[in-house]
């Protein structure tokens, strides 16, 4: 472990940095760097933090905290599933003949269900004991026989079955036998193509009563790969209460490419970018996934604006869980001018390795819960005209705790999510020094995350819709905070309309709203709609002595999209709406990003 320096700044953590000279330069101009850097500190000791730090320290930071903001994205994106959660709606058994009761009236002191093994005896008196003490014909007991198979249908078993077994009713006690059915047998149709696997997808299922919820979440796993189109039918079994699940798909290509280019990245680097994605589904026979994605610069200069972005993730399914696995190393040249004119080259690299569990610890028709927990290792490197930058480089250790529910709300769907991050001194990670200053960023920090969404679609005429959405996203912590755990205002997925220039800093939130009319279309027998949408998205970044980056911006955007096939292209305008008084002014922009897939 390495120890923290005892001065720092949270602002650009360079406020007093320590200098390892690893690569040749000019004595002279190492001494100037010294200095500048020096001056800083002086400065951000005596609070004047937005005119003393040199514009690197913040480019450095912004630059670094896009790229992982963007290969955080994309490692969401290779995790999760492009379809919604399947919701399959159960339908009631026809109830099979049975004896009939007999159509007296007969006094019932007690209840009992044979067979009923996953009702618990709680809920089972629950179900019972209203009819329990009466006088029971035919149509009660019927009745009751539809309330426990209601319960049954409920739970999602729709192969369970409730009968009435001969017995003698004149003792006072009836006994209702339950027959909960078993999965005997799972058959895939995907004309022996090999695009299914049973074992991680319906584990444990066989020989168990048949649950909706179980076959859902294997169609979740199964479909979570685009190749995949999976469906489900139920077909009897070989005996009494045996069924077979049967499930249907006809499988594409597993591997894909994805052809990207937009204007969306930082002035510092070049704006002008490019990604190629690379991807495979079942690459081991266990309905997993490996995805490679590279990102760069395409208005590169060679040594004075780049940047490159590399990105592997591999995620393979077990049932209600999912675990993935993830790699990605970035790095940056960029150039900036002191105001005497002269002009500093600084450079870096950062990699990101992480592993990862999702269990799904509760479902039903409306709500899907999921636990998620998190390892991950960052660790960066920076340099100013060739001097390594002790201080601004760091390694960090980071556990991430996430719990996230989806559920059907006011028509649409809702998404809710909070979560906790702790910095750990772990694998070679920064281990804080004791008498740290309240100002010095921690690397064993704590921080708070929530996040809530909601969307929905009105259709207002056939292939004709109106599309709402709104999402809450913010942290908190205690703590200051390296840049790398502050919250970044002013980027394409946080504060549209800036482009230049940020905010960041240990607490605060951001929030996006969206609302676009969408229409349906075919050309050359290819499916595809196109999007007119406005934005306005506003944000709030505070530090614990109130200075720094701390305010609030403002932005709106104003755009069209068109899908056609696997192309997409989406263009906007956007601009600042509010901005602090100190920030200078940036005017409309036009972004656009153009995909392609096959």
């Amino acid at each position: 472990m390495r120890r923290s320096p005892m001065l720092s700044n949270r602002g650009g953590d360079t406020a007093a940095l320590f200098f390892t000279p690893t690569r040749t330069s000019s004595q002279k101009l190492g001494w100037l760097v010294t200095g500048l850097l020096g001056l800083a500190s002086a400065q951000f000791a005596s609070g004047a933090f937005a005119q003393g730090i040199p514009p690197a320290i913040q480019q450095i930071e912004r630059i670094q905290q896009e790229q992982q903001e963007r290969t955080q994205r994309q490692f969401d994106l290779d995790r999760e599933s492009a379809r919604p959660p399947s919701n399959l709606q159960p339908v009631a058994p026809a109830q099979p003949q049975r004896q009939r009761p007999p159509s007296v009236c007969r006094d019932i002191a007690e209840i009992s269900l044979e067979g009923a093994l996953s009702i618990s005896p709680g809920t089972q008196r629950e179900l019972t004991s209203p009819y329990a003490g009466q006088c029971l014909d035919a149509g009660k007991i019927e009745l009751l026989m539809g309330t426990v198979t209601a319960w049954y249908i409920n739970e999602g078993m729709i192969a369970a079955r409730v009968y009435l077994g001969p017995q003698d009713l004149s003792t006072g006690r009836l006994t209702l036998t339950v027959e909960e059915g078993k999965l005997e047998k799972i058959r895939v149709d995907d004309k022996d193509s090999d695009s299914i696997s049973t074992r991680t997808a319906f584990p444990g299922m066989l020989g168990q009563p048949l649950n909706l919820r179980d076959v859902e979440q294997g169609l979740d796993q199964i479909n979570r790969l685009l190749s995949n189109d999976a469906r489900m039918s139920i077909e009897p079994g070989s005996e009494a209460g045996a069924s077979v699940l049967v499930i249907a798909n006809e499988p594409k290509k597993r591997w894909r490419v994805n052809l990207s280019a937009d204007n969306t990245g930082s002035a510092s680097t070049g704006p002008l970018q490019g990604s190629v994605g690379l991807s495979f589904d079942n690459l081991l026979g266990l309905n997993d996934s490996i995805s490679f994605t590279d990102r760069r610069t395409l208005d590169r200069k060679s040594n004075t604006r780049d940047s490159v972005s590399d990105s592997l993730s591999y995620v393979i399914p077990y049932g209600y869980n999912t675990f993935s696995v993830g790699f990605s190393k970035s790095s940056y040249k960029t150039m900036f001018s002191l105001p005497g004119g002269t002009r500093l080259t600084s450079d870096g690299d950062s990699t990101t390795a992480f592993v990862r569990a999702d269990r799904v610890v509760f479902r039903n028709r409306d709500h899907l819960l999921t636990l998620s927990g998190t390892l991950t290792h960052k660790d960066s490197k920076n340099y100013l005209e060739k001097q390594y930058l002790d201080v601004s480089s760091r390694q960090l250790t980071v556990g991430d705790l996430d719990l996230s529910l989806r559920s059907a709300a006011f028509g649409g769907v809702a998404f809710l999510g909070a979560g906790w991050s702790q910095g750990l001194n772990a694998f070679g990670a920064l281990d804080d020094a004791s008498g740290l200053p309240d100002t010095a960023p921690r690397a064993q920090f704590g921080k708070a995350r929530v996040s809530a969404s909601w969307m929905r679609s009105f259709p207002i005429a056939p292939g004709h819709s109106i599309d709402l959405s709104t999402s809450f996203s913010g942290q908190y912590s205690r703590d200051v905070l390296y840049g790398s755990e502050q919250l970044l205002l002013g980027s394409v997925y946080t504060v549209r309309g800036f482009s230049r220039y940020s905010l960041s800093n240990d607490n605060g939130y951001f929030i996006r709203n969206d609302i676009g009319l969408r229409n349906a279309f075919s050309l050359g027998g290819y499916s595809g709609d196109w999007r007119v949408y406005a934005g306005l998205d506003g944000g709030y970044v505070r530090g614990h002595r109130g200075d720094g980056d701390s305010g609030s911006l403002a932005g709106a955007a104003l755009g069209v999209s068109v899908k056609l096939g696997s192309a997409m292209l989406d263009t906007y305008v956007m601009n600042a709406v509010h901005r602090p008084s100190w920030m200078p002014k940036e005017g409309a922009r036009v972004q656009a990003s153009l995909s392609f897939s096959f």
